[in-house]
């Protein structure tokens, strides 16, 4: 009983979605590994739809060491989206310290294709 309990509980703990601001963006995209990153608005119809789906890719992919996943809402990083030059949203960005320019996302945003842009940039990663 109690192991089933623990393996409840134990994808919630270790599936926290970071969250992002001005303050914290660029301490967070400069440690060692990568994060992925949502963009988004609250007001965003198409930011609503990618929730599900994002995080599950989250939830699929956090055993992965040094892998991080994040959110970042523009409401709340006006400075990061002006350096980011965002001007749409739902974005979703791939971060390393070792690139200088973060990997963009092109396509239809749904978790097949989320998983395929992972795995594309996972290729790069040393470990």
């Amino acid at each position: 009983m109690i192991i089933n309990f623990i393996a409840l509980i134990v994808p919630c703990i270790f599936s926290e979605m970071i969250r992002m601001t001005d303050r914290n963006f660029n301490q967070i995209v400069n440690m060692p590994g990568a994060t992925l990153v949502k963009f988004y608005t609250n007001e965003c119809s198409h930011c609503k739809e990618l929730r599900q789906p994002y995080a599950a890719l989250a939830q699929s992919y956090d055993h992965i060491p040094g892998l991080r996943f994040a959110e970042c809402n523009l409401e709340d990083a006006p400075i990061v989206q002006d350096q980011l030059g965002i001007e749409f949203v739902p974005e979703v960005m791939w971060f390393t310290p070792l690139n200088n320019r973060p990997i963009q996302f092109e396509g239809e945003k749904n978790f097949g294709t989320l998983v395929g842009f992972l795995n594309y940039c996972a290729r790069q990663l040393p470990f």
